[in-house]
């Protein structure tokens, strides 16, 4: 009886050239990922300057021209009113700021390196998979009512039973990943 021992390194080979790969990609996240591609709000309102406001908050000096759409909206505002506050809202950093949105995403890296071992995924799934992962988690931040509360004349704009980040829907869609060479 014999036994024939047959080196065949291209399982490996392929590994190492999916791992180069997968080092020269990467994954944006995020609202509008495409800046090609500006979106906008049901509204007309950009979604970018939307996200960041509210991401970051903002404080917004009122002109004489915006002065008048408020009160013809219904929101009138006091002669000594200069400035209007949007409160921070943070629906991107809060996300990653959590260790069990961090472990799930871990855990998804390590299935999906696991199927490019087993010859079963390319590394633009990878990143795909961990991009759809954050995307996921970033829209369950979205819709899960962040705090403070809206303002009741907000409230009143939006309607009840909507959360601080939802009004039209528009940038919780806006929320897309995108897998790009570095």
């Amino acid at each position: 009886m014999s036994v024939t021992i047959k080196d065949d390194d291209k399982v490996f080979k392929k590994f190492l050239s999916d791992l180069k790969e997968l080092k020269s990609l990467e994954t944006i996240v995020g609202p509008t990922v495409e800046p090609s591609k500006p979106k906008k709000s049901k509204d007309g309102s950009d979604i970018l300057l939307y996200a960041a406001a509210n991401e970051f908050g903002a404080q917004i000096t009122v002109t004489d021209k915006m002065r008048r759409y408020l009160h013809a909206i219904g929101l009138h505002l006091k002669k000594s009113t200069t400035q209007i506050e949007i409160p921070e809202r943070s629906f991107m950093r809060s996300t990653f700021d959590k260790t069990a949105v961090i472990d799930k995403v871990m855990k998804r890296l390590q299935r999906f390196l696991n199927k490019m071992i087993d010859g079963k995924s390319n590394p633009i799934d990878v990143m795909g998979g961990i991009g759809d992962a954050m995307v996921s988690e970033i829209k369950s931040t979205i819709t899960s009512n962040v705090a403070p509360e809206n303002a009741e004349f907000t409230i009143k704009q939006k309607g009840t039973g909507k959360g601080t980040l939802f009004a039209s829907g528009s940038l919780l869609k806006s929320i897309s990943r995108l897998v790009k060479k570095k």
